[in-house]
């Protein structure tokens, strides 16, 4: 198509008599192939059809940070798997129910917004306790605190310790 012929929606045909330039629109447009045909479906399946200039990740094998040991200035890293455990150790516990002498059956929360998800404690001597989960959990952070509840009461919570595998 030649500048000034009848489409005026064509970048070519509306091109300024005076600079000979196009349109703002059309210079910043990608231009296609000679291969490629000007129709909507054949640049779409040209663009699908593109190999990307990144390199697969297979996410299989994808390195975890599972923990930081900063006396050792370490960076521990692992699989998926490692992120999950069966409980943790707790210490610096609050109760704000009458000290358990046993086994305790409760609900508790690892994370701000976390699901509470089913327990059992077991009190330790020293303020510490004990937490199992009936199913593992991802991401038992020490520093983090563990607060537990029986539906929507509170029972105490305490600071998480480390994770019990």
């Amino acid at each position: 198509m030649q500048a000034g012929d009848s489409r005026p929606d064509h970048p070519v045909a509306s091109r300024s008599a005076a600079s000979g330039r196009l349109p703002c629109s059309a210079r910043t447009m990608p231009r296609p192939s000679r291969s490629t045909a000007c129709s909507a479906s054949a640049r779409t399946t040209s663009r699908a059809a593109s190999v990307s200039p990144w390199p697969a990740r297979a996410t299989a094998s994808v390195a975890r940070l599972i923990g930081v040991d900063s006396a050792r200035n370490e960076v521990i890293v692992g699989h998926r798997e490692e992120l999950y455990s069966s409980g943790l150790t707790a210490s610096e516990m609050k109760w704000l129910i009458p000290l358990p002498t046993g086994l305790l059956a409760a609900t508790c929360k690892i994370r701000y917004r976390h699901q509470p998800v089913a327990c059992q404690v077991q009190p330790l001597p020293g303020g510490k306790a004990e937490v199992h989960f009936l199913e593992k959990e991802k991401s038992v952070t020490p520093g983090q605190s563990v607060v537990l509840y029986d539906g929507d009461r509170v029972l105490g919570g305490g600071w998480i310790e480390g994770k019990i595998e």
